[in-house]
């Protein structure tokens, strides 16, 4: 009887695409947090969310089809000059893949592009 209950539960957890998420990369860039948010945000056509008490936002990266966050972008101002980016990528549920091999690296290209416009 408990064996079908998990199992049951396993299954919803399944479908109801629970989300957990994957370390994609970090790094600092020589950009305000504000800026790169910005930029990052229109290159993925996407809404950045500020939060600016805490110097920080984040960039939602959604499917287009589907319109279900697939990656985020997490950008916080260390100093004056410097911005930490965390990418990551959502991972769970039963339609979500693996991880493309080339999803990091493009990601980490739109950020480094988007610190040297400014």
């Amino acid at each position: 009887m408990r064996l079908g209950i998990v199992a049951t539960l396993a299954a919803f957890a399944l479908m109801s695409g629970c989300q957990s998420s994957e370390e994609g990369w970090s790094a600092d860039f020589n950009a305000r947090y504000d800026v790169l948010a910005n930029c990052l945000a229109a290159q993925y056509r996407a809404s950045p969310r500020f939060y600016t008490a805490q110097q920080r936002a984040d960039v939602a990266v959604a499917n287009p089809s589907s319109r279900d966050a697939e990656s985020e972008f997490q950008i916080s101002q260390v100093t004056d000059a410097i911005s930490k980016v965390t990418w990551r990528r959502f991972t769970g549920g039963l339609l979500r893949g693996a991880m493309n091999r080339d999803e990091p690296v493009s990601s980490r290209s739109q950020a480094d592009r988007c610190a040297r416009q400014t």
